[in-house]
């Protein structure tokens, strides 16, 4: 065999016995025979042997039989060996295999573990970071809005005397920088909130068209010293409700319509809305913001959703401005399951596109709602010099049902009417060139007065009370305007001019204009207890409840607090929350014990905090304060706290 050497093997011994055996015990059974016949001993005595005893041939033929048995046992077993050895080798093989395996696996777990101890190092790291970068912001953002409230604060205070006009633009110039100031703040507290993943949305329903307007309201000042229209065309197959994160829908809204502000210095600021895709659960919809400013070259519309950049990245910029601006509204639209996007032309304005989910509302009514049977028939004078405007007018006539007219030529406006074409109402805007609204509803007095046809005025200076020309207009609207309420006033004057009795004239006032009874006149004694550390911000919140009617005691600290309700019960308690020797989050939770198992005599706790972040407001809710607002405070939110907590139902339907 060749897996052992042959004279070590059984092949080899079993084969010299086999051959041993089977010569020596035919001989020895030979001389046997032979002895047993006296000795006698010849060649014819061997012969005469094996004639007369068959037996010696089964003698002499069985061990060569034996020998080759033997022989095949003997390779039998050397087979045998060979495969206990190969299998032997095998195992040694495997089992080293094995042993190296398992070492290649100890090895890998090690690399694994060492690993994972690395990334949990990692980890932990990062969260303290984060930790710190959080709790640095929240510092900041404290700091920073401590001294902010008393500079925003006594500012509005300021515009509550009796100020010249000098003293008036240092005022406004103050109050603008601080303001300025506390959105770049906002800003960057925006973007860490959405860097570290700690933004959260919250799905609200709303009116779209009263958000749009709304927004329109807050900013309709800039868009005025700029000489800017800002108008809006919603689609008629928009639900007119709508629901997703209102918040931070509104907030995309601020910066996109603030960025063409910024960028745009005469024409117009139209926002678009329409229905891209729907579905079972709700509305894909498509928002566009387009103005007429200076453009944006195409080799640089990469760089405006980036993080600290602008398109004009030199330091002489003329515009300013954090650059996190778009960057937050990249990232609040796509997590609000939109993509936004530019498209834009250096010189000739910018449209940016956004699209954003909502979801469904059990009211599935539409932006134009059917109008009363009053209107249909009527025909309507439209006189706008701005023709994108002109355009929206009469959209927004025909989903009401009315026919329209629309000159963007005053002139042509009046030649129409001289010729005889009959018109129900007119809608003209103030500011024209060549012949502007003044002038134009003088001429037609000439022929056609208040009754015959009521005229609306669209101006962005206001109701002008001291011009002479008022008793030639039938109605104002503020621009921006409101369809809502122009459609109302549109019904209004033509049942007015009808001699019908329809919507009352107080339901067809701007929402702006309409009386707001104050918390002086609704809420009624209720004790006050300030507690402030920082004397500038006490000042700045006693003279503010002082301005709505109110006083109120101070405390320090939360111990000061705990003392002062000991000597006096308090309804309300304004409580800062960084405090020396007790925080307010603690002295919130003794207030807790105090009145534990009568709750309802415990005073209010508003948290009033220059610490501004989610984390923030949880902390104070959890500590068992009932409302928070955040710093600078200003006057229209310490009164808005006052009315929703001490104003009960009956007091605010009358």
């Amino acid at each position: 065999m060749k897996c052992l050497p042959w004279k070590e093997s059984a092949t080899f011994r079993y084969s010299v016995f086999g051959t041993a055996f089977g010569l020596l015990f035919p001989i020895l059974s030979l001389l046997i025979e032979i002895a047993l016949h006296h000795f006698n001993f010849s060649f014819f005595i061997i012969i005469h042997i094996y004639k007369t005893v068959p037996l010696m041939y089964i003698i002499s033929t069985a061990p060569i039989i034996l020998g080759l048995l033997a022989y095949m046992i003997g390779k039998k077993q050397d087979e045998l060996k060979c495969f206990n050895k190969s299998l032997e080798d095998t195992v040694k093989e495997r089992t080293h295999n094995l042993e190296q395996k398992n070492q290649l696996l100890a090895n890998e777990i090690n690399h694994r573990k060492k690993v994972e101890t690395e990334l949990l190092e990692a980890r932990n790291t990062a969260e303290k970071a984060s930790q710190a970068k959080s709790s640095f912001l929240s510092t900041m953002s404290h700091e920073i809005r401590t001294p902010m409230n008393a500079v925003i604060g006594m500012t509005g205070l300021l515009f509550e005397t009796n100020l010249n006009d000098e003293q008036k633009e240092y005022a406004e110039t103050i109050r603008y920088s601080g303001e300025a100031l506390l959105s770049v703040i906002n800003d960057i507290l925006d973007y860490s909130k959405i860097e570290s993943g700690k933004l959260e949305l919250e799905e609200t329903e709303f009116k779209l068209t009263d958000t749009i307007e709304d927004i329109f309201d807050l900013l309709s000042s800039k868009a005025s010293e700029k000489g800017l229209d800002l108008l809006y065309d919603i689609h008629p197959d928009v639900p007119m409700m709508i629901k997703c994160d209102l918040t931070r829908l509104r907030q995309v809204f601020v910066n996109l319509i603030n960025n063409s502000l910024k960028f745009t210095e005469k024409g117009e600021i139209l926002v678009t809305v329409k229905v891209n895709k729907t579905f079972k659960t709700g509305h894909l919809l498509q928002i566009e913001v387009k103005d007429s400013g200076i453009g944006i070259a195409k080799d640089k519309i990469d760089l405006v959703f980036q993080s600290f950049s602008q398109a004009d990245s030199s330091t002489t910029r003329k515009y300013g401005g954090t650059g996190l601006g778009l960057t937050i509204s990249k990232n609040l639209v796509e997590l609000m399951g939109g993509t936004i996007w530019i498209e834009s032309e250096l010189g000739k304005g910018t449209s940016f596109f956004f699209t954003v989910k909502t979801g469904k509302v059990r009211s599935t009514g539409k932006i134009h709602d059917a109008s009363p049977e009053n209107l249909k028939g009527k025909k309507a004078l439209l006189v706008d010099d701005n023709a994108v405007n002109i355009n929206i007018l009469e959209k927004q006539c025909q989903g009401w049902g009315l026919q329209s007219k629309a000159f963007v030529d005053p002139l042509q406006a009046l030649e129409s009417i001289q010729q005889g074409e009959h018109y129900d109402i007119a809608i003209i805007d103030m500011q024209m060139p060549g012949m502007d609204g003044s002038k134009l509803t003088a001429e037609i007095r000439k022929i056609h007065n208040k009754q015959q046809l009521p005229v609306i005025m669209l101006t962005s200076l206001g109701r002008m009370e001291n011009d002479s020309s008022m008793d030639l207009y039938s109605a104002f609207i503020s621009k921006p305007v409101r369809h809502a309420q122009l459609h109302r006033l549109i019904i209004h004057e033509l049942l007015k001019s009808s001699g019908e009795t329809g919507i009352s004239e107080e339901k067809v006032q701007d929402k702006k204009q309409t009386p707001k009874k104050s918390a002086k006149h609704l809420v009624k004694n209720i004790n006050i207890l300030l507690a402030e550390d920082n004397a500038i911000n006490q000042k700045v919140a006693l003279r503010m409840l002082d301005k709505l009617g109110f006083t109120a005691d101070v405390a320090g600290n939360g111990l000061e607090v705990l003392q002062e309700m000991e000597i006096k019960d308090y309804d309300l308690i304004f409580m800062d929350v960084q405090m020396p020797e007790m925080d307010g989050l603690e002295a919130s939770r003794k207030v807790h014990k105090m009145f534990k198992g009568r709750e309802e005599q415990r005073p209010k706790i508003i948290a009033m905090t220059a610490n501004a972040m989610k984390e923030d407001r949880d902390r104070c809710l959890q500590a068992g304060m009932d409302d928070y607002i955040s710093k600078p405070i200003k006057m229209e939110t310490i009164e808005n706290i006052l009315i929703k907590w001490f104003v009960n139902k009956e007091q605010k339907n009358t």
